[in-house]
């Protein structure tokens, strides 16, 4: 996390006047540790997963998409996910 000084010295800056928000290649690993160095009060991360999709009818021999099957997938977040992340946070 190369901008962790930049960040804390955002939120520093910031004195509570306006809100930074935390971002980019934040995780439920690394939530923790970025708003206790930060002292950031809110996060957005990216908790997407991807799934494959119900469809039953497949025509093979035509790819809609730029990625190989990627008409067949979509991106979802799942509560359990969200949920874990929460508890992180409360958890400081």
């Amino acid at each position: 996390m190369d901008a962790m000084p930049t960040l804390k010295h955002l939120v520093q800056q910031s004195r509570g006047r306006i809100s930074v928000m935390v971002c980019g290649e934040l995780s439920i690993a690394n939530v923790k540790a970025v708003i206790a160095y930060s002292n950031a009060t809110e996060v957005h991360a990216g908790l997407g997963t991807t799934v494959t999709s119900a469809m039953k009818f497949r025509n093979h021999k035509i790819e809609m998409g730029t990625l190989a099957n990627s008409e067949y997938q979509h991106s979802v977040v799942t509560e359990s996910s969200v949920r874990e992340l929460r508890f992180a946070i409360d958890s400081l």
